[in-house]
């Protein structure tokens, strides 16, 4: 049974992984296919119980002619979307919003992809794991460590600040089209699910936001323990 308790106005950081550390994305048309989902199930307003394809795309559609009034479920502060996880940093608005959005996209999206991908049975890994963000510390901190997830594959030394080449690091970052680092970094969102007047709020400049990036990817003076805080996340994946 969770433990943590959804409320509005709460801040948290989910994330989830595929079963058996499978794979969760094959193609950008398996996470372009989740990005839209982010998009319109955190909409407490959309409604489609038929799963009519042709009525998410002029959903879609609409958003890039005019501004869709929508009432959200949840704020996106962040998202990575990872091979076989993804990392969201969402506050919860509406009653039980953070479940009914989560239940509705993972439910969804893993019936579309067992669909494409001729399997059947469970995608992802439980429900999904969270952490309630109750620090301003842990607040401040969890768009970057999201974001780095990027690295990863090619870098994974960011984690113990070990990062040499920074160009490089930044160069793979502004190559993943699936992550908020590139609204962070002033690129144009494709979808409005990103709240960006917290991006404003928090950093000053692109710049101010990259050395925070460089900050924790670079130096091994940030104090372990809360290396080892953020390391909890991913521990065995």
């Amino acid at each position: 049974m969770r433990k943590i308790s959804f409320y509005n106005g709460g801040i948290f950081h989910i994330l989830n992984r595929g079963v058996d550390k499978r794979r969760i994305f094959l193609s950008d048309d398996d996470r372009q296919l989740f990005y839209q989902y982010m998009y319109l199930f955190s909409d407490s307003r959309y409604e489609n119980r038929e799963g009519c394809t042709e009525l998410n795309m002029l959903r879609i559609a609409a958003n890039q002619v005019i501004e869709v009034e929508r009432d959200p479920l949840v704020k996106f502060f962040c998202f990575s979307l990872r091979p076989n996880h993804f990392h969201f940093f969402i506050q919860q608005v509406k009653d039980n919003g953070v479940s009914l959005f989560l239940h509705k996209l993972q439910k969804t999206y893993s019936r579309e992809f067992n669909k494409s991908n001729g399997r059947s049975g469970t995608l992802f890994e439980g429900s999904f794991k969270v952490k309630h963000v109750e620090s301003e510390a842990h607040f401040m901190h969890l768009p970057r460590y999201i974001h780095l997830n990027s690295l990863d594959n090619q870098m994974p030394e960011w984690r113990e600040g070990k990062i040499k080449d920074w160009d490089r690091a930044q160069k793979i970052l502004n190559n993943d089209p699936w992550s908020s680092h590139q609204i962070y970094s002033g690129k144009k969102s494709r979808l409005p699910i990103i709240e960006e007047e917290f991006i404003k709020s928090t950093f000053s400049s692109k710049d101010q936001y990259f050395n925070y990036l460089k900050e924790w990817a670079t130096s091994r003076i940030v104090d372990k323990t809360e290396r080892d805080f953020w390391d909890y996340t991913l521990e065995g994946w």
